[in-house]
């Protein structure tokens, strides 16, 4: 084993020079396999050799080597197609002003003959040919990226229908759902249970008696 800088790891049939996994020289695979092992080289070898994928493991290196997995519509089931982050995006934001790649790259003849007009004086174009030179670069403008939307209707008309509806599952409940108030919560009887503590002198230190006036017969 030997790993300065470019260093070289053998280990049976494979070499591992910089990460990379390849294959030792026949001769070399016939001297250090064991006869065992010698039987399945040739299989491996025609089937890199077919160009058919092929996954396997060198011991005690962890080195596997896999087919690419595939998206879009010819991949493997299940596998979802991504964007590719390292082309060239366009965006509008206020804190980028200039996207990666124009809003529009796929021009039509009328674009072309439009860029080659842009090639020459500007006080030649007119005010119509700036405005659809910009919208090929951009597709907003910064005052068209500021004003403001009418999103908020949307936000407020939810939160108005889902209050509504919870004073509509309030009404429900009350109506058919809870049963009747206790009398215990009538005016009547709290007043009845008020004096009921009274003449019980319930407290009469420093609670509730206590601040009663028996010889008045009002509150301290």
């Amino acid at each position: 084993m030997h790993i300065p800088g470019l260093g070289m790891i053998k280990n049976g049939n494979y070499e591992v020079i910089c990460g990379v996994a390849q294959d030792a020289p026949p001769d070399r695979r016939a001297r250090e396999q064991p006869p065992s092992q010698a039987r399945d080289s040739g299989s491996d070898h025609q089937q890199r050799e077919n160009g058919e994928p092929w996954s396997r493991q060198s011991k005690g290196l962890g080195v596997h080597c896999a087919p690419p997995v595939q998206s879009g519509p010819g991949g493997a089931a299940g596998v979802s197609e991504t964007a590719d982050m390292s082309q060239p995006m366009y965006w509008d934001r206020l804190d980028i002003p200039m996207p990666d790649r124009p809003y529009k790259d796929v021009l039509t003849g009328e674009d072309k003959s439009l860029k080659e007009k842009e090639k020459g004086p500007w006080n030649a174009l007119t005010k119509e040919e700036k405005i659809a030179l910009y919208r090929l670069t951009f597709c907003q403008t910064y005052a068209e990226m500021k004003r403001p939307t009418n999103e908020w209707k949307t936000i407020f008309g939810g939160i108005f229908i889902f209050l509504g509806f919870t004073g509509l599952v309030i009404w429900w409940q009350r109506v058919y759902v809870f049963p009747k108030r206790p009398r215990t919560f009538d005016e009547e009887w709290q007043a009845k249970q008020l004096k009921r503590m009274l003449d019980m002198r319930v407290n009469p230190v420093h609670g509730f008696s206590a601040k009663w006036d028996y010889e008045k017969g009002q509150w301290k």
